[in-house]
């Protein structure tokens, strides 16, 4: 690139910068749109900033009562996937996932720990179980009247 083009496009930005640029859809100067850092100021438009994994609530306190606070000595806090490590205070074992720490307290030192449901799961659970007794009613009563129909006409 030579001088000249060099002065020539600085000087064509000068001019576009000084002169009253107005777009014909709108009244307004895009030249105010153009700064990304008012979007970073604005909590609904965050810039570059990632957003914050949604974590699940521990449940289950009396299953924690048995974990460690801390790993032991020598062991990891994390496994190879990221995942927290639970150990046993009684054997120090380690395990990934509540439930499997739940079935190592019953099978390995016979406390059986009840997981409590949360109260929307319940409600899920018996909804689903009463549509399943409805359907089941409707087979058995749809069977019984196939079954009268059959014999009527058997007999006719």
């Amino acid at each position: 690139m030579d001088s000249a083009q060099r002065t020539t496009r600085a000087s064509q930005r000068a001019r576009e910068e000084a002169s009253e640029d107005v777009s014909t859809i709108s009244e307004l100067d895009p030249r105010d749109f153009d700064d990304v850092t008012l979007a970073r100021e604005d909590p609904h438009h965050q810039v570059g900033i990632p957003q914050k994994r949604r974590r699940r609530a521990r449940e289950a306190d009396e299953l924690w009562n048995f974990t460690l606070d801390k790993p032991p000595e020598g062991k990891s806090q994390r496994g190879n996937s990221n995942q927290e490590i639970f150990y046993c205070k009684r054997c120090k074992k380690g395990l990934a996932s509540a439930t499997a720490f739940r079935l190592h307290l019953r099978t390995t030192h016979d406390l059986h720990i009840i997981s409590n449901k949360k109260p929307k799961v319940e409600e899920e659970s018996n909804r689903l179980a009463a549509s399943f007794n409805v359907q089941q009613q409707r087979a058995e009563s749809t069977a019984e009247a196939l079954k009268a129909r059959v014999l009527r006409d058997s007999v006719n």
